[in-house]
């Protein structure tokens, strides 16, 4: 069984709790991990080896050159790394005519031989229904056929034998990128169903790409049903990630799956150790969290408010703006003045970089450009303010908010 990894250093404790679960559920399989990355070390490669060796498995190191990757957009819970798998029929032997790609946010709990084993004569890959994605409105602002599944891209089988036969390689996904590259949301994920949609054998999520929410759906706490529980739980989204405690759900079943094999892993203390650590952060966050929520509700509330931010920013010379921060509170800022005279002239996040919803986002920290910049993560408005420099001005949205409502 060839299975396809990427990771790096952030990355490297959750490959090795995902392997071990690989691992566990495949005794008696040979399995060859292909790992893409651009910073892993000699050291990294023999830890992975020792893990593998236990199971008589193996580890193949694939380096990726990271400059060709360069103007790609990136996000904080989208690192670079996810357009690693673009370069997956180039760089992988030729002798590998399928292969498993695998995020490292999952458990796998029984065996994959079926799903890898699945008939892929007229298909580029195999994956599971997006199924938060898949929906008429997200297809039609990405433009890809109604009648194709949006999929998620978290595990994928893919066919390198067919993709290589018909030239759909990385100059093929670099080339729908740069076609698409305003419209894309979910970046990688979005580049994989825009190019292979159109060839994708549709498998069961509740099998092979369970998410927690339709996990608790299907199972909820009951312990008697773990026999028929997925093959694959997917810890896919940012607000359910069992390692972290801001928003993991502490004795939970789903969450107690996770470490029962972060146990078999080097890192289990580690682990432990920073999830306790961010646990004494809570009280910080949920302040953070209060705040954002109530400026949220706030400016929702606000009557007529698109008509007072365009007065608002008018009275004081403010038409060219640029929004610190990539969140929704930027978006609604974003949307009510997307039709008057002031304009966002682009976004500013040191996590991220492309574009959101058309907008580009930049780095940085000099700014003359713009007439005034507008701080959507509220909750961190000081710590954002000292790190600009002073070419514009900078207030907080939570000040903006406050004076639209004694207007």
């Amino acid at each position: 069984m060839d299975i396809l990894v990427i990771s790096s250093k952030k990355f490297y404790s959750y490959l090795l709790v995902m392997l071990a679960s690989l691992y566990e559920n495949h005794v008696g399989t040979e399995i060859n991990v292909y790992v893409m990355h651009s910073e892993l070390e000699a050291e990294d490669f023999t830890l992975l080896q020792e893990q593998a060796d236990f199971y008589n498995n193996h580890i193949h190191p694939i380096p990726i050159d990271t400059s060709l990757l360069a103007g790609f957009p990136v996000r904080q819970q989208f690192p670079g790394i996810l357009y690693f798998r673009m370069f997956i029929a180039d760089v992988l032997p030729q002798s590998v005519n399928r292969v498993l790609a695998l995020d490292v946010d999952i458990i796998v709990r029984k065996s994959l031989q079926e799903f890898y084993d699945t008939d892929l004569d007229n298909y580029y890959i195999a994956a599971c229904e997006d199924l938060e994605l898949n929906t008429d409105r997200f297809k039609r602002k990405l433009q890809i056929p109604q009648g194709s599944i949006y999929f998620n891209a978290g595990i994928m089988l893919f066919n390198l034998h067919k993709m290589r036969e018909e030239g759909v390689g990385f100059k093929y996904f670099l080339q729908i990128a740069g076609e698409n590259i305003s419209r894309l949301t979910w970046f990688d994920q979005d580049i994989f169903n825009l190019a292979l949609s159109s060839k994708c054998r549709i498998v069961n999520a509740t099998d092979y790409n369970c998410p927690p929410a339709l996990f608790e759906q299907l199972y909820g706490s009951a312990k008697s049903h773990e026999e028929h529980f997925a093959s694959i739980i997917h810890y896919l989204s940012p607000n359910y990630k069992p390692w972290n405690a801001t928003v993991a759900s502490p004795g939970s079943i789903i969450e107690n799956l996770w470490w029962d094999y972060a146990q078999k892993t080097p890192f289990y203390e580690q682990l432990r150790a920073e999830y306790e650590e961010s646990s004494s952060n809570l009280g910080q966050q949920n302040r953070a969290l209060k705040l954002y929520y109530a400026m949220a509700l706030l400016l929702l509330k606000t009557e007529d408010r698109q008509r007072k931010l365009e007065h608002y920013f008018q009275e004081r010379n403010f038409y060219k703006i640029a929004v610190y921060g990539v969140n929704p509170m930027q978006e609604i800022l974003c949307s009510d003045l997307d039709k008057g005279e002031v304009k966002v002239s682009y976004l500013i996040d040191k996590n991220a970089k492309g574009y959101s919803n058309g907008i580009e986002i930049r780095n940085g920290s000099h700014f003359d450009d713009v007439d005034v910049i507008i701080v959507a993560a509220c909750a961190h408005f000081r710590q954002i303010r000292d790190y600009l420099d002073d070419s514009c001005p900078v207030l907080s949205l939570e000040t903006v908010i406050y004076e639209l409502n004694k207007m």
